[in-house]
């Protein structure tokens, strides 16, 4: 059974059935749909997301690419092949390829907590190692000339074998709540 709910002029999707045991992880404004799983086997990586956005979803073994049409970007990894660290891998780059922005836009960090915007104070992540964490939303360049305007992201470099996972994500409710469920598998 598919359902269509209109709310707050915009049509949200809710598939159902007499076999779906799975409970909604989290409400999106005031509507609360089914979540599913999504593991990746080959980067050894897992997280949770809507059944339905309003948007597109492209999922591979080498990328997740999220979108909702109102709030834009929720979540795009990319693998990037590298040997040494993500240091290094940030020394040959100029700019962020999602938002176009110059590096010098961002707030650089190694951290092992990602805060969270949508709930300030808040962890939104932890990780067990460092990361390397680059914001455009908090840092003090990004308010000036041409760091100023969308798209503002965030971006994760986590170092795994032989390679980074690039995590890319915006300070919505919903890039946050997706970006929370993130864990390594065996």
């Amino acid at each position: 059974m598919i359902l269509g709910v209109f709310l707050a002029g915009e049509m949200f999707f809710l598939s159902g059935g007499r076999d779906r045991t799975q409970e909604p992880l989290a409400p999106k404004e005031g509507l609360t749909a089914p979540w599913t799983t999504y593991t990746n086997k080959t980067e050894k990586y897992a997280f949770d997301y809507p059944i339905v956005i309003n948007g597109p979803i492209t999922i591979r073994d080498d990328l997740v690419e999220m979108y909702e049409e109102v709030e834009g970007l929720v979540l795009l990894i990319d693998r990037i092949a590298v040997p040494d660290s993500p240091s290094q891998w940030l020394a040959t780059q100029t700019k962020d390829l999602y938002s176009q922005k110059p590096l010098a836009c961002f707030l650089r960090q190694e951290v092992t907590d990602i805060p969270s915007i949508a709930s300030p104070g808040a962890t939104l992540i932890h990780f067990q190692n460092p990361v390397v964490f680059l914001d455009n939303i908090t840092g003090a360049e990004s308010q000036r000339g041409s760091c100023s305007g969308v798209p503002r992201v965030r971006v994760i470099l986590i170092k795994r074998p032989d390679k980074l996972l690039k995590v890319t994500f915006t300070g919505t409710l919903l890039s946050e709540r997706v970006l929370s469920t993130l864990r390594f598998v065996d």
